[in-house]
């Protein structure tokens, strides 16, 4: 059963809309939501010179067999070495969007349904194809951001995978994981109490790198809790909900895009969460708000839409208000600190 977490900051009050904070040295749960209107897109290339009716439409080519499940021992632990404290702590390390292969690709199954190759009728969540994990070999998985819109928006100067990178390495995109109640590594049958926020670094400053990705052992402050809660460890594998997580849009800036309704899964050790995978929903008005503000309006109206395959609409179920998006996860010890 999986069980959402919580939010012990005031989500409540914060619109479907909102591009929020990135939660960066200066943020707290009490800090106010918004986009950085001001602040100039790293395009890369003009805007202005990307056509919609140029982009690729999203690709329908069928998505591996819905037979594939899991063979008994995919999720065996490596190591089931017993826990030696009830509470780890993990910074995540890699957040990275793949393009869909052969109809695999990392995310999680956000609808609660597999669509398979796609549907000619019925919603738009029916309509749009779903994925196989790539790292779980799930069927299921909804992901239309990395169904050729990925590509695109690199195309137009919007590098999602070069943002998060980038935030991750100075700071200012610091996931912070807390697993409290931790008896077993492989299956805890009584669950466990996961914390997932956003922090900083104790010192301000940002974290040290090793290889390019953060090197584990640190110390962090967690500076806005997104979500608290029960959540399953079965398999080697905890799986957590979160009500939403900003996702940079930006670089070097602080205009967010929130993931709405999220999840993240992963296999953990005492020093580390791997094979990991999340996913959830982006909202296309909130995208063509944070364009808007950016001269590029009109090309995402004309482009995101057709790449809408979640919360289909009150008034019309064949269209849906957001875009499924999935990522690669990793992330490695940590101490958090109050």
């Amino acid at each position: 059963m999986r069980t959402a977490l919580r939010s012990t900051s005031s989500l409540a009050a914060v619109s479907l809309l909102a591009l929020g904070a990135c939660g960066g040295p200066s943020g707290t749960d009490d800090a106010a939501l918004g986009t950085d209107a001001g602040a100039p897109i790293d395009t890369g290339v003009a805007i202005d010179a990307f056509s919609a009716e140029d982009a690729p439409a999203p690709n329908d080519a069928p998505a591996a067999p819905d037979a594939v499940r899991l063979p008994p021992d995919a999720f065996v632990s490596i190591d089931a070495t017993e826990p030696t404290m009830p509470t780890y702590s993990y910074v995540v390390s890699v957040v990275a969007a793949d393009e869909v292969e052969g109809g695999q690709v990392a995310g999680i199954d956000i609808d609660g349904m597999d669509s398979g190759r796609g549907r000619g009728a019925g919603t738009c969540e029916q309509r749009r194809p779903d994925f196989v994990s790539s790292v779980t070999m799930l069927p299921g998985v909804d992901n239309q951001l990395s169904n050729t819109l990925l590509s695109t928006l690199t195309s137009m100067g919007v590098d999602i995978n070069r943002n998060l990178e980038a935030a991750i390495a100075d700071g200012t995109f610091l996931l912070l994981v807390t697993v409290d109640d931790l008896e077993d590594f492989v299956n805890d049958t009584d669950g466990v109490s996961v914390t997932i926020g956003l922090g900083t670094t104790v010192s301000g400053s940002p974290p040290t790198l090793s290889g390019g990705l953060i090197a584990p052992g640190q110390s962090f402050r967690r500076t806005m809790t997104l979500g608290t809660g029960t959540a399953t460890l079965t398999g080697n594998r905890v799986i957590v909900s979160v009500p939403r997580i900003p996702i940079p849009l930006v670089l070097g800036g602080t205009a967010t895009a929130d993931l709405e309704d999220s999840q993240l899964s992963a296999r953990i050790s005492a020093t580390e969460l791997f094979d990991g995978e999340g996913g959830g929903g982006l909202s296309v008005q909130a995208l063509v708000d944070f364009a808007a503000t950016n001269g590029f309006g009109d090309e995402a109206m004309a482009l995101l839409p057709m790449f809408s395959d979640l919360n289909p609409s009150a008034e019309d179920s064949a269209v849906c208000e957001s875009i499924s998006a999935g990522f690669r996860l990793e992330a490695v010890s940590a101490t958090v600190v109050p």
